[in-house]
């Protein structure tokens, strides 16, 4: 496992044929999603199609060379509602409900223009295009999938109206492609009984990995990994679960990017929404792979990122590839958050963690005080190991810190 802290990526003038994997990407993403080429708008770079009322736009942007290795951003955006009439409170709280079971996508909402897509996108380059563009496929569908189901429920909460589209050829499209019926179809059979993310070997490999670098795993077991990775002055916490379903999916992988913020709910959704459009804008140039939302059901409230992976899509290296994916971003975001910052080391903030959590359960009086009021923060899961210092329950070895990161101006 490689991942890189500072990234001299930079657009590139005109890439060769070899060089640059946007154009063939396309092509095997369309194939593989069997779309009738009657109900395709193509464009340079990209393409829109239509499987029922709302229109999937699907477009590669230009090459960059990312310290050697020319990369290519897949990006799928599908308008979902236009002409949002709720406050952007109400629309940062609703959407942050449903972005807590996205798998692939988020919603986000502009609002500049009042509207709310579903994004998501993922990195290709020439050594992954006999795979990856395929997952990405599968993603997008699924992704288009759960807006057209989506759909109606969010305009009327956003007092908004359906984004419906038409092909600008054949109009209005009446009958939904068949591939609207995959979810049902392939996904949610695949996994029963048995879950082949649930894998110890591959979850301890990445626990082998992960320690090679300034990142933390304190052990594996058969259905996750548990990763510290720094974060501001402290660290953020990266879960892999494959122990529990996905109500929308089945069985699968579970990916959780938990921040070591500390906000009331509409704090925390505010902050999940900004992170959204950064993630659709492309800003943090690594995969936009799920959602950042709010667990409003532990307090104080967490900003996390969540992601599924079914069970159908499974591949030998992927958890790894995933769990990689999710240092990046979390780098990648510490940099945008507090640029001029120093990265700590993950081991020794552990450490100093693990010896206040030592302190405060030592025989003094003070400190069995200390000890039984924290013991009285036990909520949903969450164990409060004092007053402001949590350790994450997964039903593996983890603990994150909750000490907000030193933030810019969150602009729109």
């Amino acid at each position: 496992m490689t991942t890189r802290t500072k990234s001299n990526a930079r657009p590139m003038g005109t890439p060769t044929i070899e060089d640059d994997a946007g154009p063939r990407a396309l092509a095997q993403v369309h194939q593989r999603l069997l779309i009738d080429e009657e109900w395709t708008d193509r464009r340079d770079r990209g393409f829109t199609w239509w499987a029922h009322r709302l229109e999937q736009r699907i477009d590669a942007g230009l090459p960059i060379d990312d310290d050697g290795i020319v990369i290519t951003r897949l990006t799928s955006r599908i308008p979902v509602v236009t002409n949002v009439r709720a406050t952007p409170e109400r629309v940062e709280r609703i959407l942050a409900a449903s972005n807590l079971l996205a798998d692939s996508y988020s919603y986000v909402y502009d609002p500049q223009t009042q509207q709310v897509d579903s994004v998501q996108s993922g990195i290709v380059h020439a050594q992954t295009l006999d795979w990856r563009p395929d997952l990405l496929a599968s993603y997008f569908v699924i992704q288009l999938i759960h807006a057209e189901q989506d759909a109606n429920r969010l305009a009327r909460a956003l007092r908004g109206r359906i984004a419906r589209s038409r092909h600008p050829m054949r109009g209005q499209r009446r009958e939904p492609d068949d591939m609207l019926n995959v979810v049902d179809a392939v996904f949610l059979p695949s996994g029963v009984p048995d879950n082949p993310f649930a894998n110890e070997f591959e979850f301890e490999s990445i626990c082998e990995q992960v320690n090679r670098i300034n990142a933390v795993s304190l052990g594996a077991s058969s259905t996750g990994v548990a990763i510290e990775v720094p974060f501001a002055d402290s660290t953020a916490l990266i879960t892999l679960d494959a122990q529990y379903p996905h109500p929308r999916l089945g069985r699968g992988l579970g990916v959780r990017l938990h921040l070591p913020t500390r906000d009331d709910f509409d704090e925390g959704a505010r902050l999940a929404a900004w992170l959204n459009r950064k993630d659709a804008a492309g800003d943090l140039l690594c995969p936009a792979m799920g959602a950042w939302t709010v667990r409003g059901d532990i307090d104080p409230c967490r900003v996390v990122r969540c992601a599924f992976i079914s069970a159908a899509l499974w591949r030998s290296g992927l958890a790894m590839d995933v769990a990689a994916g999710a240092i990046l971003t979390l780098r990648k975001l510490n940099t945008l958050l507090d640029p001029d910052g120093t990265e700590p080391n993950a081991s020794e903030v552990l450490a100093n963690r693990l010896a206040l959590r030592n302190r405060n359960s030592s025989n003094d009086d003070e400190s069995r005080e200390s000890a039984r009021a924290a013991r009285s923060y036990v909520h949903n899961g969450v164990t409060f190991v004092n007053k402001t210092l949590p350790g994450r329950s997964v039903g593996l070895v983890g603990t994150a810190g909750i000490r907000p990161p030193r933030r810019r101006r969150l602009d729109s």
